[in-house]
């Protein structure tokens, strides 16, 4: 029996077995008793504290679009595991030239090449346990910059030169 405290959301306890089956739903430290009593009603109890940690996920459902040219940065995060969280990875797929997943999650370089590239980030906690996301990532080229002319005269008689400058802004 369990006299004292409650077991996690999720397990069930049989007590002709004293056998706990079932998955824990609800993450958060739980502490209860269990007493075994036999036949001639003798009883033995016991304190047991149970730690139930959250899945670990990938919490990042998008990154922002870098332009070629650019540096850039961004991070992809994740939550739940067993700390401490090991290094990201890359698990398919490659991430656009010019640039690189760090470590700790993240994402730097200056990309030379337009285009959508996707892949898949990995990340384990200290049980081993893998949590993985793929992500797209779009590079777009930058602006095109304003055409600016200057030195045009209002108006230009026939036969006559002039020097005229463009700039691109």
């Amino acid at each position: 029996s369990i006299p004292e405290g409650s077991i996690p959301a999720g397990l069930t306890f049989n007590p002709a077995t004293g056998e706990f089956t079932g998955t824990p739903s609800t993450p958060g430290d739980f502490t209860f008793t269990v007493r075994a009593t036999d036949t001639l009603g003798n009883s033995s109890s016991a304190t047991i504290s149970l730690g139930v940690v959250a899945p670990l996920t990938v919490t990042t459902l998008t990154l922002p679009n870098a332009t070629v040219g650019a540096p850039y940065s961004a991070s992809v995060a994740a939550a739940g595991g067993i700390t401490p969280l090991g290094a990201w990875s890359l698990s398919a797929g490659t991430l656009p030239p010019g640039l690189t997943l760090n470590p700790d999650g993240t994402i730097t370089g200056t990309p030379t090449t337009a285009g959508t590239s996707t892949f898949t980030v990995r990340i384990t906690d200290a049980s081993s346990t893998a949590a993985t996301r793929v992500l797209t990532l779009t590079v777009i080229l930058p602006p095109v910059p304003a055409v600016v002319f200057s030195g045009l005269p209002q108006t230009l008689p026939p036969g006559t030169q002039s020097i005229i400058t463009l700039n691109l802004a």
